[in-house]
């Protein structure tokens, strides 16, 4: 939801946390949220009808700090209430998350590419047992039809990590260890225990990534995966008449920033699988904020191939580098994107909330999802050029079908396919294969 000194930030009237009530009348509703964009409401949700719905297709894993734990909230079917787990210690939490984060700026750097190991190790004996309490103990990743999806929903500054991405990197002469039992807490002070049985704690143990047990997704706010459903399923049939269509926006050669040799790539193979009457290339003077957003009724994907600018101070105008001036953040969630389906931000950082602001979700790719698209993919961290070019061909490669229609209900489980290749492929550097994260249904 928009910050609260934001100029079009929503006016609840309300005082204190309480909503208005009139003299004489009951509380008022809060608007229907028929448009899919989140609107600002200080009532206590309706677990049942505004909370459990957002996990129809998946468990969401809400996951906050509270004191010195590191905390779960399972919302899954099944369940009348979420379930309050305790995953871990956050002992030390704010001076790892401070050398995490003066790492990311240096992409090179292979001391940036140790913490961020280290990071994701820490992290690993929290949540790989996380699957089989989920799934139960005769889960099998292995399984045919693929790993399950989940949905991670983190606040704070958890949100700035790959938590999908935890992992154990082989050391030498260091056995492989299970982790802590989870620990349910159903009250205050009070405390149950889930312990796997014999079988399930095997591979639990053999288990080295996150990535091999579950195709995770990302939602901003739980309430937003809901509304985003919502619109989904009250679409009317596509038009047949309409053609599907995409729009490239590559890197700005004149923009005085470095080069992406990767973007041409990208190019090259998009070309080579859409037709030209299904692809709008938009480069260099054609590449400006108001034919861009302009574009957006009128394709039904959009591919970001540039650099992005973070604003530290105000991350309403982080954004992407176009040819006249940046596409912020505000420019984006003004706006209704209702036609476009899919959206991929091939640049640096652009899923990465500010540390100033970690719990309201000011990322460019959170505002392509609250202004109507279903499917956004975008990056946690800095990435290679290199790696990012090879994790995007091999992605619309599953993505566009034979008949060359681009078709991105499956694009959560191709990225994941995606990933898993470019961490077979580099497995000791995560920054290479860590950052790509998919946001929405």
């Amino acid at each position: 939801a928009p910050h609260k000194n934001h100029p079009r930030a929503h006016n609840t009237g309300c005082a204190a946390g309480a909503p208005h009530t009139p003299p004489g009348g009951r509380p008022p509703h809060p608007p229907p949220h028929d448009t899919g964009r989140p609107e600002a409401t200080f009532l206590l949700p309706n677990y049942a009808q505004e909370i459990l719905p957002a996990a129809a297709e998946g468990p969401i894993i809400a996951i906050l700090r509270r004191d010195y734990q590191i905390l779960a909230l399972i919302v899954q079917e099944g369940h009348e209430a979420p379930v309050c787990l305790e995953v871990g210690s956050a002992w030390g939490f704010d001076k790892t998350m401070k050398k995490y984060l003066l790492a990311l700026d240096d992409v090179s750097s292979e001391t940036r590419e140790q913490i961020v190991r280290e990071t994701l190790e820490q992290f690993h004996p929290m949540f790989r047992a996380l699957p089989w309490y989920l799934f139960g103990n005769d889960f099998d990743p292995a399984a045919a039809d693929g790993p399950p999806r989940v949905w991670w929903c983190p606040s704070g500054l958890l949100s700035m990590l790959p938590l999908h991405a935890a992992t154990s990197f082989p050391h030498e002469g260091r056995d492989f260890v299970p982790g802590p039992e989870i620990k349910i807490a159903r009250a205050y002070g009070a405390r149950d225990t889930w312990k796997p049985d014999a079988s399930a704690r095997q591979r639990i143990t053999g288990s080295s990534c996150l990535l091999d047990t579950m195709a995770s997704s990302y939602t901003p706010t739980i309430r937003s995966l809901v509304w985003a459903r919502e619109v989904r399923d009250a679409e009317p049939a596509a038009d047949p008449a309409q053609d599907p269509r995409m729009m490239l926006v590559a890197s700005n050669s004149d923009s005085g920033l470095e080069s992406l040799p990767g973007t041409q790539g990208v190019r090259t193979h998009l070309q080579k699988l859409l037709s030209p009457n299904r692809l709008t290339l938009l480069t260099g003077r054609d590449a400006t904020v108001r034919r861009v957003t302009r574009e957006f009724h009128h394709h039904d994907a959009a591919h970001f191939d540039c650099h992005s600018l973070r604003d530290p101070d105000d991350p309403w105008r982080s954004g992407l580098s176009l040819h006249d001036r940046p596409l912020t953040v505000e420019d984006l969630i003004e706006r209704r994107v209702d036609r476009l389906d899919f959206a991929y931000l091939a640049a640096c950082a652009t899923a990465l909330t500010d540390e100033q602001v970690p719990d309201e979700m000011i990322t460019l790719t959170a505002a392509l999802h609250y202004t109507g698209c279903p499917h956004v993919i975008g990056t946690l961290t800095p990435s290679t050029d290199r790696s990012t070019a090879r994790v995007t061909r091999s992605l619309y490669s599953s993505l566009v079908r034979e008949d060359g229609l681009l078709d991105p209900t499956d694009c959560a489980r191709l990225l994941h396919a995606a990933v898993g290749a470019e961490r077979a492929r580099m497995p000791d550097r995560p920054s290479a294969w860590s950052p790509f994260i998919h946001i929405g249904i």
